[in-house]
This record gives C-alpha cells, sequence and structure tokens, in this order.
C-alpha cells in the first residue's frame, strides 16, 4: 500500500501527466521500437529457458524429467507464484508436478537454486550500492569515512559468509545422520537429498544464475529507454543492481510487487537523474516514464509466463487428487 501511495504521489502530483494511449504512441513512434520489442520477448524466453535448464540440472538428483515437462513445471510455479509472498509458491508449482520423487525432496533442490540466485543479487547489489552511496551521497558531515569503511567491511563479511554457505549446502545433508538420531527420520531422509552436491555442480547452478541476471538486467536496460529514461549503460550498471537489491529484501506478494518495483526504482532512478526530469524523453515526467517500464517488464517476464502456466496448472497432484 505504502509503495502504491508512493507512485501515486509521484505521479499525480505532476497534473500534467499524459494518459495512457499518448504514452504507447509516443514509444511506437521510437526508432527501433519493433527491434527492441522483439529483443525484449526473445530475452524472457532466454531468461526463464536458463531457468528450466538449472531447475532440470537440480531436480535430475531424484527424478529425469525431459525438457519439455520442465519448461511446464517452471511455467507452472510462477503461476502459483502470484499469490505467495516472496514467490514461495513457486516452489510447490514445480514439486508437486513431478511424477516419482517426494515433493519435498524437490523442493528443497528448487530451494538450492534460489538460493545461488539470491546470492548473485545480494553480492552484484551490494557491490553496486558500495559505489552508488558515495557518488550520489556524499560521506560529509554525519556520512563520513568511518561509516563507509564499516559497511564495507559488514557487506564483505556478510557476502563471504553467504557464499560459504552456499558452497557447503552438502553440509546440511551430512546432518541427516544427526536428525535420524533424533528420531526424526522423514525429515533426515529428505535432507540427504543435499548430500550429493559437489562444489562443482554448486558453481555450474550459481553460473546459470549469473547468465539470468545480466539477461534480465539488459531487459531492464533496454525497457528503460525505450520509454525515455535518461540513463546511461554505465549509470545502469549501478542502478539496476541496486534496485534488483532492494526488492529482494522487501517482501512482496508478485500480484503487489508490481507497486514496490515502481516505487523502488522511482526512488533509485530520480536520485540518478535529479536535475533530469524536465530532459526526461518521455512527455510527463520522470516518474512516469520509470513506472510505465517497470510495469512493461513485470507483463513480460512475470505475468505472460504465468498465463502460459496457467494452462497446466490441473497437472499439479493435489489439484488431480
Amino acid at each position: 500500500m505504502l509503495s502504491c501511495g508512493y507512485i501515486a504521489w509521484k505521479l499525480f502530483g505532476n497534473k500534467e501527466q499524459l494518459p495512457a494511449t499518448e504514452i504507447f504512441l509516443y514509444v511506437l513512434n521510437q526508432p527501433f521500437v519493433k527491434l527492441i520489442a522483439a529483443i525484449l520477448i526473445f530475452l524472457m524466453i532466454v531468461n526463464w529457458l536458463v531457468e528450466t535448464i538449472k531447475w532440470r540440472y537440480l531436480i535430475k538428483k531424484i527424478e529425469r524429467v525431459s525438457f519439455r515437462n520442465a519448461v511446464i513445471a517452471v511455467l507452472t510455479g510462477i503461476t502459483v507464484s502470484i499469490f505467495t509472498p516472496n514467490r514461495v509458491g513457486e516452489y510447490f508449482g514445480r514439486a508437486f508436478l513431478l511424477r516419482e520423487a517426494s515433493p519435498l525432496k524437490a523442493i528443497l533442490l528448487t530451494i538450492v537454486g534460489s538460493m545461488s540466485q539470491l546470492l548473485v543479487t545480494v553480492v552484484i547489489g551490494s557491490a553496486a550500492l558500495l559505489i552508488f552511496l558515495p557518488v550520489y551521497f556524499p560521506f560529509e558531515g554525519s556520512w563520513n569515512l568511518t561509516i563507509y569503511i564499516s559497511m564495507l567491511l559488514g557487506i564483505v563479511t556478510a557476502n563471504t559468509a553467504f557464499l560459504l554457505f552456499y558452497f557447503n549446502v552438502p553440509l546440511i545433508g551430512s546432518l541427516s545422520g544427526w536428525v535420524e538420531r533424533k528420531n526424526w527420520s522423514r525429515i533426515g531422509n529428505y535432507l540427504k537429498v543435499l548430500n550429493d552436491f559437489s562444489r562443482r555442480e554448486l558453481f555450474y547452478v550459481l553460473m546459470m544464475s549469473l547468465l539470468r541476471y545480466f539477461v534480465f538486467s539488459f531487459q531492464f536496460y533496454l525497457v528503460l529507454r525505450i520509454f525515455g529514461v535518461p540513463i546511461t549503460l554505465m549509470q545502469a550498471t549501478m542502478a539496476i543492481p541496486v534496485i534488483y537489491l532492494a526488492l529482494a529484501a522487501i517482501p512482496t506478494v508478485a500480484l503487489s510487487e508490481l507497486g514496490v518495483r515502481g516505487s523502488v526504482a522511482i526512488f533509485v532512478l530520480g536520485i540518478m537523474t535529479t536535475g533530469t526530469l524536465a530532459g526526461a524523453a518521455m512527455p510527463g515526467g520522470l516518474s512516469l516514464a520509470i513506472v510505465t517500464a517497470t510495469t512493461v517488464l513485470w507483463i513480460i517476464n512475470l505475468a505472460v509466463p504465468a498465463l502460459i502456466g496457467a494452462v497446466f496448472v490441473y497437472k499439479l497432484k493435489f489439484i488431480r487428487q
């Protein structure tokens, strides 16, 4: 609610905003708009295909899944995730499409994939934040070098701990014996699925997550440019990771995530483009351009796959039963 209120204030505080029809007429008149639109759709497909390959690679430890069924599972997961906090429903949407394997084991493996994606987001985002802060919030007065160095050390320590935890996921599986001795044999049996990971496999999963991150970050940059947001590629490499870092830290439901995305993007990009509001390429103002861009990206990357996935929801085990 707060994020939607913030967007409304930024948008409707300016009485000269244009209606949606004029916004899209403006975009359609941009050079190469059809080519960029095709690239955005292509990158959406690449984004979810990479996620499919990653998930299939993880899940093969408990069940061999065809590429077609893996695509269906990923799309169904997106559909289910729309209605759950922080998209946790995605784990269930995928796991309950498996025919033989235990859904709980599948959920644990899916969490490993999500952890790798979060690790990439946190590491790149926090590195960008360390550059962003001193550039746009000079360390004067209360902001001083001691605070910055403390923040730097804290971020490096947290990221190192996260990396070590990720690459030592098999240690969690090794706890299965201890758990079983505590008469929690079923839980111990599920944890054993994490025993089989090698660091090489975890590195491969991490690289797939990194590839996804570059894909949807480049999408974000393209859609910002096509809607006239005055941001250079260099600024984008700093702003976009900070936006994704903030989004990872804010609990949301996918249906309300659109408002959060817009408000965070307005805040970060508004700081970076201070003094260029009047120079925003889209008539009607920078905030309108940013919100429209983030909305379009949300539709392309989440709403469209979710609608496709809705076709396959009936395949979920608990619905069939």
